[in-house]
């Protein structure tokens, strides 16, 4: 793992899990961030093994190297716990994860909700660390809006995949549709039985 990635994933968490603590407002030792022997815990985001082996193995593979690198950088600490959390992000659920103090400290979350977990308090600034170890350089304008909260940074962007369209025009040719149709895919589901649309994609870990 590059040493600056290792700085800056180390500051990150450590700002991330301080929003989490304070923000469930609980009275139990359940979430202070810490382990029974006084290790810093960080309960991190990971595909689980069944669903996807490799993006599983090179996380557990990165939790062991950071922990080494902690160690050497901070050698009067207790050191880390790294502890895998398997939760999956979905808007049903996050609500109630967020007040129970059940989110990672850190987790993984489409884009398209960076401003609802903005508004909740759920992330942490991280600016400072950002620029401090050049994350911000050559950012997309489009991505940078999106985790940006009065000139701060709270989210940091980490994977983009394109999503592609496939067309079948034999249904298309079936429904009779032509440029001029507003309602495409109404028109298509009324003229074929077997009308479905599907969206796949690859969880890459």
């Amino acid at each position: 793992m590059n040493a600056n990635l290792k700085k800056v994933l180390m500051c990150v968490l450590s700002g991330v899990l301080t929003v989490g603590a304070c923000s469930g407002c609980t009275s139990s030792n359940k979430n202070t961030g810490l382990t029974e022997d006084g290790k810093l815990l960080l309960k991190m985001s990971t595909t689980p093994k069944d669903v996807y082996e490799p993006g599983y193995t090179r996380s557990m593979k990165s939790y062991e190297d950071f922990t080494e690198y902690y160690k050497t950088a901070h050698p009067d600490s207790k050191g880390i716990h790294i502890e895998p959390n398997f939760s999956v992000f979905n808007t049903k659920d996050y609500a109630a994860m967020a007040i129970g103090d059940q989110l990672a400290t850190y987790y993984k979350v489409p884009l398209t909700e960076a401003k609802g977990i903005m508004d909740a308090g759920y992330a942490k600034d991280i600016t400072s660390w950002l620029e401090k170890y050049n994350y911000l350089k050559g950012m997309d304008e489009k991505i940078e809006k999106n985790i940006v909260r009065d000139g701060k940074y709270y989210l940091l962007p980490y994977e983009v995949y394109s999503v592609g369209i496939a067309i079948n025009h034999d249904i298309m040719k079936q429904a009779v549709l032509t440029d001029e149709n507003a309602d495409c895919a109404k028109l298509i589901k009324e003229s074929s039985e077997n009308f479905q649309s599907t969206l796949d994609t690859v969880n890459a870990g």
